[in-house]
């Protein structure tokens, strides 16, 4: 069994990513951020053409005891055209 987080917010903060991969031909990614816990999500500000993206991001989201345990953490290129495409993800635990 694994243990329980308390109940209550999670504040987290994410300032900035650092050379990024280049994903794009002709340009470098327009970065944003997608921050998952169950059905909470907070969404970041894209940064026009940049590998080296600073978002300073701030989402508080709530936690209880049918949260999911983990959070989520996806990076994502903006396209003008077409589907979004994905740059990374990490998972972290939340106990």
């Amino acid at each position: 069994m694994t243990p329980r987080t308390k109940a209550g917010e999670l504040k987290i903060t994410i300032h900035q990513g650092k050379d990024l991969e280049k994903k794009d031909v002709v340009q470098k990614a327009d970065p944003y951020l997608l921050i998952n816990l169950g059905s909470e999500q907070s969404k970041s500000e894209k940064v026009k053409n940049t590998l080296n993206p600073v978002w300073n991001h701030e989402a508080t989201i709530n936690n209880d005891e049918t949260t999911a345990d983990n959070l989520e953490i996806k990076l994502m290129d903006w396209e003008r055209i077409g589907k979004d495409e994905p740059m990374g993800k990490a998972v972290l635990p939340i106990s």
